[in-house]
């Protein structure tokens, strides 16, 4: 198979979607398929899949931008730079599908017009599944060939309308197992339930949501650590 990854932050930045994609990218170039990364960053040589650097302006250059349909974030700001750039070198015919999370520049992109039989439309819930079930705005443009689901609850609201596909996201407790907690050294008190919320501080990652849910939790400690 010849797969196309496509995402503004590879070889940017190493947060959650990008350290998902990228590890699907890199097992799969590894057990033999052809696979090509699209990212902003530099290249990293020692990777096993092929890279292609495309040019975008980071999101929080926009994180002042006025908010408008289909640029109602700093994301989407830069979702749009990449995405319009990225028109300039993907080839659709070089591949047998693509695969992005990001919506709506890089899925629309992915999507451009061409002659013929186009590679399939992978799309991963890592951000979020509105646009595969919204038929508001542009999320009425949404199209895909396969959804990846990364809990059970998109699937679920999913499953009847597109090809679906569980793939739970998140990471496995038994690589923690030997590791001694500190709570003293990070300043965190004893004996109480801790609660952890991991997340950049965008609106889109609903950590204020996050805070009441655990403001309801008797004796319960919440941290939140992110950017």
């Amino acid at each position: 198979m010849r797969v196309l990854f496509a995402l503004p932050g590879f070889h940017t930045h190493d947060r959650g979607a990008e350290v998902a994609l990228l590890s699907v990218a890199r097992e799969l170039s590894r057990a033999g398929d052809a696979i090509t990364v699209m990212g902003s960053g530099p290249p990293r040589p020692e990777e096993p899949y092929s890279y292609i650097r495309v040019p975008m302006i980071d999101r929080q250059k926009f994180e002042k931008f006025p908010r408008v349909p289909m640029l109602r974030s700093e994301t989407a700001w830069e979702d749009a730079t990449f995405g319009t750039a990225m028109l300039a070198k993907y080839r659709p015919h070089d591949f047998d599908a693509v695969v992005t999370c990001n919506f709506p520049f890089t899925h629309l992109a992915l999507r451009r017009p061409r002659f013929g039989k186009g590679p399939l439309q992978i799309f991963v819930t890592q951000n979020g599944d509105w646009a595969a079930r919204s038929d508001k705005a542009e999320f009425r443009l949404f199209r895909c060939d396969g959804l990846v689901c990364t809990n059970p609850d998109y699937e679920a609201a999913n499953k009847d309308r597109w090809p679906t596909a569980l793939i739970p996201n998140g990471i496995d407790p038994a690589r923690y197992r030997d590791v001694a907690a500190d709570r003293v050294g990070l300043g965190l008190p004893e004996g109480v339930p801790i609660v952890l919320m991991v997340s950049a501080m965008i609106d889109t990652k609903r950590v204020a949501d996050g805070i009441r849910a655990v403001a309801g939790l008797p004796d319960a400690n919440l941290v939140v650590a992110g950017d």
